[in-house]
């Protein structure tokens, strides 16, 4: 009971608005590990995805619309996948590019389960200190939210 009462408060202040995102450690598609921390620094878009998602998959023009549209030096889009097999997704890649950093989790992955991620997609959107903003499963929703916390970062 003690353990899933630390989860519990682990994920409200992590992955609730106005809580601090976690330093996650994330396994990049193309290979090696990276932690979320070393994003600190600029607003981080994380989008929790699966392959098998269609809304996922609609969303795909938005989201290569977005990342055109915003500096690479301030803004970061984590696209983080559940899908089971990591081959699934370098498939998928091949007819579907997503230039920007992709994380496999899988469907046992930590940071879908600490940030009580059940819905799919669901963005998780942080400032550049790394505090939750929003989340939602709709993307056009944060664009202003992206947007201010880009334009507070300048001044």
């Amino acid at each position: 009971m003690a353990e899933a009462e630390a989860d519990l408060i682990r994920s409200i202040e992590h992955g609730t608005v106005a809580g601090t995102l976690p330093d996650l450690l994330g396994t990049r598609l193309a290979g090696g590990e990276e932690r979320l921390s070393s994003y600190r620094g600029r607003v981080v878009l994380l989008d929790f995805w699966a392959t098998w998602c269609p809304p996922c998959r609609t969303a795909l023009p938005k989201l290569r619309e977005l990342v055109a549209e915003l500096p690479a030096d301030r803004f970061a889009l984590i696209a983080i996948s559940v899908d089971e097999e990591r081959e699934t997704v370098a498939r998928f890649l091949a007819d579907e590019p997503m230039p920007w950093t992709i994380w496999h989790a899988g469907t046992e992955g930590e940071a879908a389960q600490l940030l009580r991620v059940s819905f799919f997609p669901t963005y998780v959107l942080a400032d550049e200190r790394g505090r939750v903003l929003a989340r939602s499963n709709e993307l056009e929703e944060l664009r202003p939210l992206i947007d201010e916390a880009l334009s507070s970062k300048e001044g």
